[in-house]
């Protein structure tokens, strides 16, 4: 089911509604499982891209913060997906740091 809705995301990344029923319902099967988590989590990062950066931030890094999920990813893909989506993180809202960038959509 993740796989089916990796794909559909990908194969139409401004329509993922269908994509996002997929992986929502395997990590339903799978809730301990980080890399069903930050795959969904990134599936509902792109329906937030469309309104809000910092969103997407958000969104994924409620995943990187969950320490009941189970690390069954290798840490380099992890660090390549938050290398890049750090770049969403709105440094006006973080005082602790403003090294982020604002992105524009």
């Amino acid at each position: 089911m993740l796989c089916i809705g990796y794909l559909k995301a990908m194969d139409n990344y401004f329509e993922i509604n269908e994509a996002l029923c997929f992986s929502e319902q395997a990590l339903r099967g799978n809730q301990t499982s980080y890399t069903y988590a930050i795959i969904t989590a990134l599936i509902k990062a792109q329906k937030e891209s469309d309104h809000s950066g910092d969103q997407v931030f958000k969104t994924m890094d409620e995943v990187r913060k969950n320490n009941s999920l189970s690390i069954d990813m290798r840490t380099e893909a992890i660090s390549i997906i938050f290398n890049y989506i750090d770049n969403y993180k709105d440094p006006q809202k973080d005082s602790d740091n403003n090294q982020g960038y604002k992105l524009i959509f």
